[in-house]
């Protein structure tokens, strides 16, 4: 007969091998703990290990590198003055990526940029940086030219072009904020030049038509 007592005063049973992440000095939890305690490296371990997990977060609400940054610095300082509030009841990792997706999530709303606005920006950025040392009347009218394009392509093309030739992101990270494969990224950069271009080479040969008639009524 077995001994219930016994295996009662021994407490529940474990699985072989298994570790108690409160316990373990080296796990989330520990670190976590070790900060709360005073040691000055521990949160710096926190943040190596999961810094890049949390850029893609704040990466995916704020789509550019800058303000992804400081949502991520601004939100690991919280964190790491709040730490005493962290209650176990999920990973530190997703109490981590909370409050960085909440911290950029409020600079998002606080940015309050105007849409025209920004695309005006973005086209003269974007034609600026491509044609450095092109005459200055060429670089307008491709500025025109980019938003006319921009505004007719579909809102994917749009969007994904805007993330890597306008924000600055890698196809990787435009791939992980917009959340679709890096072969779709790259096919929606493909056709979103060829429509650009296509429409260049368009309003281009209109203006040169428009040069022969006004040059013809000249004579």
């Amino acid at each position: 007969m077995t001994d219930t007592s016994t295996a009662e005063a021994a407490g529940p049973s474990r699985t072989p091998g298994a570790r108690d992440d409160a316990l373990d000095p080296l796990s989330d939890a520990g670190l976590l703990r070790a900060h709360l305690d005073g040691d000055p490296q521990s949160f710096n371990e926190l943040i190596r290990r999961h810094r890049t997990l949390l850029r893609i977060v704040a990466l995916r609400v704020l789509e550019n590198h800058h303000d992804a940054d400081d949502a991520v610095q601004d939100g690991l300082l919280r964190a790491f003055r709040s730490a005493d509030t962290y209650a176990g009841r999920s990973s530190v990792g997703a109490w981590l990526r909370t409050i960085i997706e909440n911290t950029a999530r409020t600079a998002a709303r606080n940015r309050q940029r105007d849409q025209r606005r920004v695309t005006d920006i973005s086209t003269s950025r974007l034609a600026d940086t491509e044609q450095v040392g092109a005459d200055p009347a060429d670089v307008v009218t491709d500025r025109a030219l980019i938003a006319m394009a921009l505004a007719q392509i579909p809102t994917p093309w749009r969007r994904t072009f805007e993330l890597i030739k306008v924000n600055g992101l890698s196809y990787a990270e435009t791939a992980e904020v917009l959340g679709v494969p890096i072969g779709t990224v790259r096919s929606r950069i493909n056709r979103a030049n060829a429509a650009r271009a296509q429409l260049r080479a368009k309003e281009r040969e209109a203006r040169g038509n428009l040069l022969d008639s006004s040059a013809s009524l000249l004579y």
